[in-house]
């Protein structure tokens, strides 16, 4: 039995913005283009939202950041994401996270990476340390504005996940 991964590939910034369904098409339109903007997605209506603006992520509400918010902007990618049959992620396989918090006009930002991560552990990293930096900064009793492109993360908080996981140890239920 062959099992196969449906993606679709949205470019917003290329040289012929569109939905692509191959990687190898996506790729022709952002390489070596400078300011490219793209992103996988499940869904074809997920790709038209995010091409179109849109959240794409269900439940969760779109608003625009109070003057008074601390806005904090993360991200995270690793060269393989291990998630094609049969692929994995090699120790020696480049990962970064990111990080850009706004407040009162100053942008402070923070990055970092690691060989032989996941592209969700980057995701996480990046809000990880955007968090750690308002508590090492005093700043974590104002109110913060998130806006994060991983649904693994958002989903996390907004599901209530990140609550499972502490309380198993941050553990899967198998174990």
């Amino acid at each position: 039995m062959e099992v196969r991964i449906i993606k679709f590939y949205a470019v917003k910034q290329g040289r012929n913005p569109g939905i692509y369904k191959t990687w190898p098409e996506a790729q022709k339109q952002i390489s070596k283009f400078p300011g490219a903007i793209f992103k996988s997605f499940p869904t074809k209506a997920e790709a038209e939202d995010f091409i179109n603006g849109k959240s794409g992520f269900g439940n969760l509400t779109e608003s625009a950041p109070k003057t008074d918010e601390i806005i904090v902007y993360t991200d995270g990618g690793s060269r393989n994401h291990g998630n094609v049959a049969g692929g994995h992620v090699k120790q020696s396989d480049p990962a970064a996270w990111a990080f850009l918090i706004i407040k009162d006009g100053q942008k402070i930002p923070g990055t970092g990476g690691e060989f032989g991560a996941t592209n969700n552990r980057m995701e996480i990293m990046g809000l990880r340390n955007a968090l750690q930096y308002l508590l090492d900064n005093n700043l974590n009793h104002e109110r913060v504005h998130i806006i994060a492109d991983s649904k693994y993360v958002i989903d996390a908080i907004t599901k209530g996940w990140l609550a499972g996981w502490r309380k198993r140890g941050i553990s899967k239920k198998s174990g």
